[in-house]
């Protein structure tokens, strides 16, 4: 019944009553099985590391210049923490950028 009640779009209390159960110990059920269930998890997970990826080049006559250049100029970093934002356009030195994040933390 515990796994019936963590099916999407079931209604616990529904299923509660059609099984004449009090809901409340249903949900208590099921919030303690997502509980056990999610401690199962918090475990290592498999990884492959590919190292010989097939590259893809475009030759440049297929890249049109105006999108060529907006690729050269960067793009739209925003990053929010807490009340903060930065939001940053165009291209930035790596180490500018660093030393603004790195002054939010404190």
């Amino acid at each position: 019944m515990v796994d019936a009640a963590c099916e999407p779009g079931v209604s616990v209390s529904s299923l509660a009553r059609e099984n004449g159960l009090n809901a409340n110990l249903l949900f208590r059920w099921r919030r303690e099985h997502r509980v056990k269930q999610q401690g199962k998890v918090g475990g290592l997970i498999p990884v492959s590391v590919v190292t010989d990826v097939a590259s893809v080049v475009a030759p440049e006559a297929l890249i049109e210049p105006d999108k060529a250049k907006a690729t050269s100029q960067g793009g739209t970093i925003e990053v929010r923490i807490g009340r903060a934002m930065v939001k940053v356009d165009g291209a930035v030195d790596v180490e500018t950028l660093r030393a603004v994040l790195a002054s939010l933390r404190s």
